[in-house]
């Protein structure tokens, strides 16, 4: 990586980048030229951030080689959701923040990691999803059935199907009529079973109660306006009457 610092062409660092993390070997394939040159991309405006904040070439190899390792797990079937490859990131970044061999080794300074999460997560991580569609590896699925299998079984079935006479066929219909409670049922669940049919009973008969009372009082309210307006057509009527006699 120390090469980057004496290149100072764009297309010249890209290439160098791909060579370094292998990029080259992973979308070697000329229908993957457009993946390639898309990462590519993404390594050359990482390393423009690393030299505005004067890192390092330590710093350069390792946040890149943290990135790259966090791209592959974010690709690879099957495809983990943003929060394991933040994990995956996070936990890659502090190995590398804490001196404590050997275990981790500290390259990033707590300032370091602060800016740097600030950055992978406004341009990385939020467009992870598109990554992961471009860059994703396809999985077929080949799914295939066994006719004959189940044409056998099916002659089976229909073998062992006999024909009822009426009078079977009227019986096993009074018996599943007699049913409430399938056979199947444990005592657990026919005591819950009969718990949720009271429960659901009673709620029927107060929204019936309820429904009852709101029409009584409905017929009520009409009864008594139209008792009101006959008392008021009445005493108009005989003053009409008493002014046709005088």
């Amino acid at each position: 990586m120390a090469k980057l610092f004496r290149v100072s062409n764009r297309q010249d660092q890209g290439e160098l980048i791909a060579s370094s993390l292998g990029i080259n070997d992973k979308y070697e394939n000329p229908d993957d030229e457009l993946k390639r040159k898309g990462l590519i991309e993404v390594f050359i405006n990482l390393l423009r951030f690393c030299h505005e904040h004067c890192f390092n070439a330590e710093k350069i190899s390792t946040l890149m080689s943290i990135l790259y390792l966090t791209h592959l797990k974010m690709t690879e079937p099957p495809l983990p959701s943003i929060r394991e490859g933040f994990n995956e990131f996070k936990s890659m970044l502090l190995k590398h923040s804490v001196e404590r061999p050997p275990f981790s080794i500290s390259v990033f300074t707590p300032k370091d990691v602060s800016i740097i999460v600030a950055y992978i997560t406004d341009t990385y991580f939020r467009q992870w999803r598109l990554y992961q569609f471009v860059y994703g590896q396809a999985v077929d699925l080949n799914l295939t059935e066994e006719k004959e299998k189940e044409e056998n079984e099916d002659l089976n079935r229909s073998a062992e199907i006999t024909p009822l006479d009426k009078e079977d066929e009227l019986k096993e219909d009074e018996d599943d009529a007699g049913e409430e409670i399938p056979k199947d049922f444990t005592p657990e669940e026919e005591e819950e079973y009969n718990k949720l049919l009271k429960e659901y009973s009673l709620e029927v008969q107060e929204l019936y109660e309820s429904r009852s009372e709101a029409l009584q009082s409905s017929f009520t309210e009409r009864l008594s306006k139209l008792a009101s307006r006959s008392e008021d057509v009445v005493p108009e009527e005989e003053a009409k009457k008493e002014e046709v006699k005088a």
